[in-house]
């Protein structure tokens, strides 16, 4: 699962959690995996991400924030893990 994780009401980041049942969720030590870019188009907030896996590789498109405009943003690995 993928979610935001807010430092405070202005700044967000995207965060990683696994689970094997759905019932119990364990957060992935190398959170956040995205987090805004410093004096950027996304320097106040990376969120809302969409996912898809595909072989080896993980590519999410996520909103970034700076001020009051949003930006639609696209990040990759290929090691399935940020």
């Amino acid at each position: 699962m993928f979610y935001i994780g807010y430092q405070n009401m202005d700044v967000a980041r995207i965060c990683e959690a696994h689970s094997n049942d759905g019932v119990n969720w364990i957060r992935s030590l190398e959170n956040p995996i995205l987090s805004p870019t410093y004096n950027s188009w996304d320097s106040d907030a990376v969120y809302k991400p969409a996912v898809v896996y595909n072989d080896d590789s993980i590519f999410v498109w996520y909103n970034g924030r700076y001020g009051r405009k949003e930006y639609i943003g696209f990040a990759f690995n290929n090691n399935k893990y940020f």
